[in-house]
């Protein structure tokens, strides 16, 4: 759902890790960004919602954490930025 959000889609600045049932996703030029992906994150899930039922499991409900301050680049034990 995060990669049809507007937001997700036009960063070219931006770095993706995923973290098992996450990700961390930087973005290196704009400040801005994390927090405009994540208000249509809970657009996109609000609409999704609005068409499914909670009790047959299809409702989704995500957490969304926004940190600010300096992103470092490192590769981790695959190589992987």
């Amino acid at each position: 759902m995060i990669s049809h959000c507007d937001t997700f889609k036009k960063a070219s600045d931006k770095r993706v890790l995923p973290t098992g049932d996450g990700m961390a996703i930087g973005f290196m030029l704009s400040p801005e960004s994390p927090l405009q992906l994540g208000i249509d994150l809970h657009q996109a899930l609000k609409k999704y919602n609005t068409h499914t039922n909670k009790e047959d499991g299809s409702f989704l409900d995500v957490r969304i954490g926004i940190a600010s301050g300096t992103v470092f680049i490192v590769n981790d034990v695959n190589s992987n930025q």
